[in-house]
């Protein structure tokens, strides 16, 4: 094909598919940790007969990156959630939003949870699930941020919950 007949084309591509057609994010892998420290408890139900109680919680944490761009090399991390528990077994499900050098980013996940023994003598829940980042939602250092990926957490004797969290992120 002469050059002058592939111009037309590569132009008409250009302005279809917008400035942004030939600059792809670039995918990195992430991995951060934090013990989120309890800063709220909103009992929503209790059933005594079952054991089951739903509640609401908010808490917060300073982010350890072992994996990544820097992201999430301390900042910090404030969590909404809902849990619907029983016996140790149950459902949670949220949003978290991370904020670092005057932007943030949220993510939203869920899990399931359920017993995993002792520590202190008090009974320890261990919870795992999916989260994603919250299209559009990033700005700053966190600006077109998108992506997801798993976790993992376990109660703390103290009342904390140690968790990690693993993904695929594009920016």
């Amino acid at each position: 094909m002469p050059f002058k007949n592939l111009v037309s084309p590569l132009i008409a591509a250009t302005v279809l598919l917008g400035p942004h057609a030939s600059l792809a994010g670039q995918t990195f892998p992430m991995t951060v940790t934090a013990v989120h420290k309890p800063e709220k408890f909103e009992q929503i139900g209790k059933d005594e007969k079952s054991g089951r109680l739903t509640f609401f919680s908010l808490s917060k944490a300073v982010d350890r990156e072992l994996r990544g761009r820097g992201l999430w090399a301390d900042s910090s991390r404030t969590a909404t959630a809902y849990w619907d528990m029983a016996g140790g077994y149950g459902t949670g499900r949220g949003f978290s939003r991370t904020e670092k050098s005057g932007g943030s980013v949220l993510v939203e996940w869920n899990g399931v949870c359920y017993p995993a023994g002792e520590a202190g003598g008090k009974p320890v829940t261990h919870c795992s699930g999916g989260w994603f980042v919250v299209p559009g939602s990033g700005s700053g250092p966190f600006s077109g941020l998108a992506g997801g990926g798993t976790w993992t957490g376990t109660g703390t004797a103290d009342g904390g919950f140690l968790e990690e969290w693993s993904g695929l992120m594009e920016q």
